[in-house]
């Protein structure tokens, strides 16, 4: 099995010219990051903090439950592309009615999915008059420098066997860039080997800075009730043989770090932590520390400058 979650595909879910680069917690409401965004230090002090949250960013990367950020769908490119089609042929006309108004004005149009539902695409003339004249797009392909448009997703069905329903909103950002959040977005399909899957994004952002380099984040409550971030994801492995991830993890109090996996990591253990394995967690200035995992109750944090090395329980 692979989950390749940051793949060049994936801004083609919503992407309105294409695409050729590349909170999942529990309960009711969008879990939504608020902490700080600068890069970590990583010492003495705040390496066994990291490195938690270094495992808490991990195991939500690999989870495979209906709450999981990344569900496995979005690994294929061929279930969105009728979604990337949809947008780009109703954009000129929204932005051809919204700009021809002298008034404050609002565009929506439903149109069919491929096999059943629909989709829902509204905007307002915060999106008129506002086309970057320097994009080198013609008409029909420029973006807008600002404003936002809203997807509904209505049981919405192509050919592949997806079905989803739920929210997205995308929001201009200059540059031809764009940013497109889904929030309790459920997502219905079919495993090759006949299962039946449904998995639901409580709040999930793809972010593009322009149409060649877009990357994934989504917001998540940790195993210790605080709200973190995860960002730039790849997963390869399965719970049989083990995970191997690589992604960029937001602590709220400490900033982000960067972690790989340096031996895959076990998911087996009743509190969600794994039992074996080993990762490394970069920090600011390229400080870094190792974290093994020696068992369901204890992991050991090294500090490989120096090599300082202590163990901590969960």
């Amino acid at each position: 099995m692979r989950r390749s979650i940051y793949v060049l595909p994936l801004c083609a879910l919503i992407s309105l010219v294409g695409c050729g680069g590349g909170d999942g917690g529990g309960g009711g409401g969008v879990t939504s990051y608020g902490g700080t965004r600068t890069q970590a230090s990583l010492s003495t002090d705040t390496s066994e903090q990291l490195a938690r949250s270094a495992t808490e960013g991990a195991a939500e990367a690999t989870t495979g439950s209906e709450l999981s950020s990344f569900p496995s769908a979005f690994g294929s490119s061929t279930n969105y592309e009728y979604v990337d089609e949809a947008v780009k042929a109703v954009l000129p006309g929204a932005l051809e009615t919204l700009s021809g108004s002298g008034l404050p004005s609002a565009f929506q149009e439903e149109q069919a999915c491929a096999v059943s539902g629909s989709m829902v695409i509204a905007a307002d003339d915060s999106l008129a008059n506002n086309i970057d004249p320097n994009s080198g797009l013609d008409a029909e392909q420029a973006f807008p420098e600002s404003g936002t448009i809203e997807l509904e997703f209505r049981d919405c069905r192509e050919e592949a066997g997806t079905t989803i329903d739920g929210l997205a909103t995308i929001t201009f950002t200059g540059g031809g860039g764009f940013t497109t959040v889904y929030q309790n977005l459920t997502v219905a399909y079919t495993e090759l080997d006949g299962t039946q899957v449904v998995e639901t994004i409580e709040s999930l952002t793809i972010a593009c800075t322009d149409v060649q380099t877009c990357s994934v984040q989504a917001d998540f409550a940790g195993l210790d009730g605080r709200t973190y971030r995860i960002s730039d994801v790849e997963v390869t492995g399965s719970d049989s043989i083990g995970w191997d991830v690589t992604a960029t993890v937001y602590d709220p109090d400490l900033g982000f770090v960067e972690i790989a996996t340096t031996t895959s990591l076990m998911f087996d253990c009743p509190a969600g932590v794994p039992s074996t394995g080993a990762l490394t967690v970069t920090g600011v200035d390229s400080v870094a520390a190792s974290v093994t995992y020696l068992s369901c109750s204890e992991f050991q944090v090294c500090l490989l400058e120096g090599n300082i090395c202590s163990t901590y329980s969960w």
